[in-house]
């Protein structure tokens, strides 16, 4: 093994659960529940993201984005990652669990980010997104783009007409890969914001930086395909994980 292996297996690992209330599983190892909206809700017993440098109070339009921001600007691990209080990454054994902490070094040595099994959204990611949304935050997210980080905007095009979608803004890589995407992704949110009104919308339409982020997360992994990354499945802990597991074979 040499020194740089060496000091990969041994970098340090914390991986966030975003909640909104005080969970019911157990948790692998270097596992942290961190709330969601903590500036907006009553306290849990659990680190909040309201904290240090954070953005909490955006929790209703920013869904887990709150949490990431805080991530990006707080947390002090070498390896780092984004999950749900329902939603895991899980590996690909015939009777998967939760991907534990030496699975993830041995994954990040080959690999720069671990992110979801892509999901079929059928129609193209633009056309779905304007079907499930609001087809002018779509229009208006590639004009910031284009505007912002023009050299996105080829890559933000060859997405809109992408098949599939890696969902639900988690991920596990190191934070060095963690301030390069948030250093892309929170400016453009931040120039979207002002030119969105979500005051008159029902609330799940309000979560608008959210879902775009989704989509903002697979252009920026086109624009830096220099980046090793490997799918892994993604389970809800509320369903039938072996079900999940069927219906993905499918």
């Amino acid at each position: 093994m040499t020194l740089g292996d060496f000091m990969k297996y041994h970098e340090t690992v914390n991986i966030y659960v975003s909640t909104i209330k005080t969970l019911q599983t157990q948790l692998p190892s270097n596992y942290e529940p961190i709330q969601a909206g903590g500036a907006l809700n009553s306290p849990l017993c659990y680190i909040r993201d309201d904290s240090g440098q954070n953005i909490s109070h955006k929790n209703k339009t920013y869904c887990e984005l709150t949490v990431l921001y805080w991530m990006w600007k707080n947390q002090q691990h070498d390896i780092t990652g984004l999950t749900h209080h329902r939603r895991f990454f899980f590996n690909q054994c015939m009777f998967p669990h939760i991907l534990r902490v030496n699975e993830i070094h041995s994954i990040l040595r080959k690999h720069d980010i671990i992110i979801p099994k892509a999901i079929s959204v059928g129609q193209g990611v633009e056309s779905q997104y304007k079907k499930a949304h609001i087809g002018t935050d779509y229009d208006l997210c590639r004009e910031v783009v284009g505007t912002m980080t023009p050299e996105y905007l080829p890559s933000f095009d060859k997405n809109s007409t992408s098949l599939y979608l890696h969902p639900y803004n988690m991920l596990i890589t190191r934070a060095s890969v963690l301030n390069d995407y948030c250093s892309f992704l929170f400016p453009l949110l931040e120039r979207l914001e002002k030119q969105i009104d979500v005051d008159s919308r029902i609330p799940y339409q309000q979560r608008v930086f959210g879902f775009l982020a989704e989509r903002l997360f697979q252009v920026w992994l086109l624009k830096n395909q220099h980046l090793k990354s490997i799918e892994l499945p993604v389970y809800n802990l509320d369903k039938s994980i072996i079900k999940q597991k069927r219906k993905e074979i499918l």
